[in-house]
């Protein structure tokens, strides 16, 4: 039986689908057709050494993308322009649409897969504040006033948001589980935010590169974290507990709010 998401890319009237179909055959989406390009965009293939990184929105990409630009670049490799750019991105990674099948069998059989991922009530709430502004596109869409925004009762508005559908609108807050194309069991290394140094180091080790330390960029953080009692209501808890149930699980959060 063909994966019902095959079917969806099937059907799409143009040469994108012939792109897509090496790669998303042996790995189909588990999220919405529709953030398959944004999913292409942030499933980072790297081929000098065979790795392969899934960049969770909301997850530090900024700074783990400069700290492996600057580790690459001080063990000799190739890394052209600047660190840490967005321009950078596009130049140093191969999309998986443009992996060849004998590419996609070598991913699946020789290159370290990894993710570093965030608990997921620091991500969606620092999504709610990066993303929420009543000026910003994303903000409109789920009813965020200038009253609202930036207070506990606008982000209690925006979980219920994200119940009522919204959680599919957007893979900025969509599961990190959902994005990630590789079943956990294929994926060689497993880091969280909440530990970034440390698994960062271990991360580099691993693909054989120095470590030098963090090297920060990006915008500046939310600090969610920081701010989890001052959002989160016990309605804005059990929603993001239920909306989320996979990720706390395939990634070992603990659901109490506590425990953050």
């Amino acid at each position: 039986m063909i994966h019902p998401v095959l079917q969806e890319v099937a059907a799409i009237p143009s040469g994108m689908e012939k792109r897509w179909r090496p790669f998303y055959r042996v790995y189909p989406p588990r999220c919405p057709l529709a953030f398959v390009p944004s999913l292409n965009r942030r499933v980072a293939v790297y081929p000098p050494r065979e790795y392969v990184w899934v960049r969770i929105p909301k997850a530090a990409n900024s700074t783990i993308a400069a700290t492996l630009w600057a580790a690459m670049a001080e063990a000799g490799d190739a890394v052209t322009g600047q660190t840490g750019g967005k321009n950078s991105d596009k130049q140093r990674f191969v999309r998986p649409s443009a992996l060849s099948a004998e590419q996609v069998t070598a991913v699946r059989e020789r290159y370290s897969k990894f993710i570093i991922v965030r608990n997921p009530y620091t991500r969606v709430l620092s999504a709610y504040l990066n993303k929420g502004r009543p000026g910003k596109d994303r903000g409109r869409k789920f009813g965020q006033t200038e009253a609202l925004a930036g207070t506990r009762a606008g982000f209690e508005h925006f979980c219920r948001y994200l119940a009522n559908g919204g959680l599919r609108k957007d893979a900025h807050w969509y599961p990190q589980s959902g994005l990630c194309p590789f079943p956990p069991g294929e994926l060689d290394f497993i880091g969280r935010m909440e530990t970034l140094g440390e698994d960062l180091e271990r991360l580099l080790a691993q693909l054989g590169l120095p470590w030098q330390g963090i090297v920060q960029a990006g915008p500046q953080p939310t600090r969610a974290r920081e701010r989890v009692a001052e959002f989160y209501t016990e309605e804005s808890r059990q929603l993001v507990a239920s909306l989320y149930a996979e990720d706390f699980r395939a990634f070992g959060y603990a659901q109490e709010l506590e425990a953050v």
